[in-house]
Formats: C-alpha cells, sequence, structure tokens
C-alpha cells in the first residue's frame, strides 16, 4: 500500500479532504470592489484557516509524505470542481459552464490563494504551487498568477478602477497618464461618443466591465501577451481614425474590440 493510499484512508485527512471543496464552490465574487475585498479576504481566511491548520498538523505526521498530500488534497479539490460544472443544471450550456469555471477560478486566485499565503503556515506556498500546478494540467490554457492579498488589493488602486483598457494598455507601453493618446481617447468619449444616441449605455458598459477585464488579464498574467495586441490591432486604430476625424470608425473599432473582449474575458456575446 502507498503511503498515499495510507493517508487517503485516515479519517482526520479524510475529514480534510471532505472540507476543501467548500473553499471553492458555492462563493460568489460580488465583494471583489476595491471597497470590500481587504475585508472579505480577512472573513474568508478566518473562516477557512481551521481547515488548513489540520492540514498543517498532519503533514507533521508524515513529514517524508507532505508533498503528497498536498497534491492528494490539490487533485481532491479540483476534482469536485470538475464533478460541479459537470452536474446536471437547468441552464447548461458551454457559456454557462465556461462562466462557472471562471467563477471557480477566480476564487481560488482572489481568495484561496492569497488567504492560504497569509496564515503562513509551512504548507502554506507549497500547497498553492501545487494547486496551480494540478490546475494546469487540467486547463493548459487557463493559467494563472500566485499574488497575494496585498497585491489585489493595491491593484485596485494601480489598475483595476482607475486605469481602464486604455490606460492599462499605455501603462504598459510607458504613456504617462497625461499622454497625448489617453489625452486624445478621452476626448472622443467625452464629446463624440457621450453625444451619440448609444454612446452613454456603451460608456456605462465599458466602466462596469473593463474593470473586470483588465483584472483577468493582469491575474492570469497576461498582459505581455494582450495589451501589445491591444495597442496594434484595436487602440493605434482607433486613434489614428480620430487623428484623421473619423470618429464614426473609432467608435466601431472600439465596440468591436469590447465585444471581443468581453467574449474572451467575460465569456459574454455582448451588452447584458
Amino acid at each position: 500500500m502507498t503511503g498515499e493510499a495510507r493517508m487517503d484512508r485516515d479519517p482526520e485527512f479524510q475529514e480534510i479532504l471532505s472540507l476543501l471543496p467548500g473553499t471553492v464552490l458555492g462563493r460568489g465574487m460580488e465583494q471583489f470592489t476595491k471597497s470590500e475585498y481587504r475585508s472579505s479576504l480577512a472573513a474568508y481566511t478566518d473562516e477557512n484557516r481551521g481547515i488548513f491548520e489540520r492540514m498543517q498538523r498532519f503533514c507533521a505526521r508524515y513529514p517524508q509524505r507532505t508533498d503528497e498530500a498536498l497534491r492528494l488534497a490539490c487533485r481532491t479539490l479540483l476534482d469536485a470542481v470538475a464533478a460541479d460544472l459537470d452536474a446536471p443544471r437547468k441552464k447548461q450550456g458551454l457559456n454557462e459552464r465556461a462562466l462557472r469555471l471562471d467563477a471557480c477560478k477566480m476564487v481560488i486566485v482572489t481568495y484561496l490563494t492569497p488567504a492560504v499565503l497569509e496564515m503562513g503556515l509551512e504548507i502554506g506556498e507549497p500547497f498553492v504551487r501545487a494547486l496551480r500546478e494540478e490546475w494546469l494540467s487540467r486547463c493548459p490554457r487557463q493559467s494563472y498568477e500566485l499574488v497575494t492579498g496585498e497585491m489585489i488589493a493595491q491593484g485596485f488602486e494601480k489598475k483595476w478602477y482607475q486605469c481602464y483598457i486604455t490606460q492599462a494598455v499605455c501603462t504598459y507601453l510607458g504613456r504617462c497618464d497625461d499622454c497625448r493618446e489617453l489625452t486624445a481617447f478621452r476626448r472622443f468619449r467625452d464629446t463624440y461618443l457621450s453625444a451619440c444616441p448609444d454612446g452613454p449605455a456603451l460608456i456605462d458598459e465599458y466602466y462596469r466591465d473593463a474593470p473586470k477585464i483588465v483584472a483577468r488579464i493582469e491575474l492570469w498574467g497576461l498582459s505581455g501577451s494582450v495589451y501589445p495586441r491591444l495597442w496594434e490591432q484595436d487602440l493605434l486604430p482607433c486613434l489614428r481614425a480620430i487623428e484623421a476625424g473619423r470618429p464614426e470608425e473609432c467608435k466601431m473599432r472600439y465596440e468591436r474590440m469590447i465585444r471581443r473582449l468581453q467574449r474572451r474575458f467575460l465569456h459574454r456575446s455582448g451588452k447584458s
């Protein structure tokens, strides 16, 4: 009998494994906001601390088997996520499944990983690294970054709620906040776009979705591949259209860019 099998049959470890799915499943992202994130992360950490402290004590009993125990824990957690995603539902399409997969991933990235790191346990970093490896083995195109709660909280200040898509791209490219490009885009928004019949709705939609899109780009470690492409394919042509006196072309390109980003990062087909 392998060491993993012996641990798996241990009643204490079985109970720990049974508690792990609750750290992800059934969790929402309603409090992932600038004003509520720190307090909601603290509450989440306190709620789940006992599970990981028990795991720490259990692993201390098997110091040579800690890696096996952590990997078994990660597999058990992600097996539960997979089973939940595949469970029959009244509303079950590819888009709905993708939304629920994204929700689980965001809980892992923004709550579970920072909380476990915040606990300061010896198993903390090995666990989150093993979980990421197990996730990537199952979802190789759905990578994510290992970040702390403080890094995320600072991100609200620096990027996700003040630096929407155009500003995030320009910042990545080394442009300052009052650069020619951002000034032109803001003027376009405040004059031409706001005066269009559907302009205010488009602007509201942008303010609603842009922070979520940028957060995912940053947390999934995609800024180096996504931002340069957005600049070349979308924002630079928009800027040229503005400067050439063709604001209607900029609006068309802008809407096309937003729809594409919504499909990729929010799994939306369009306005909601």
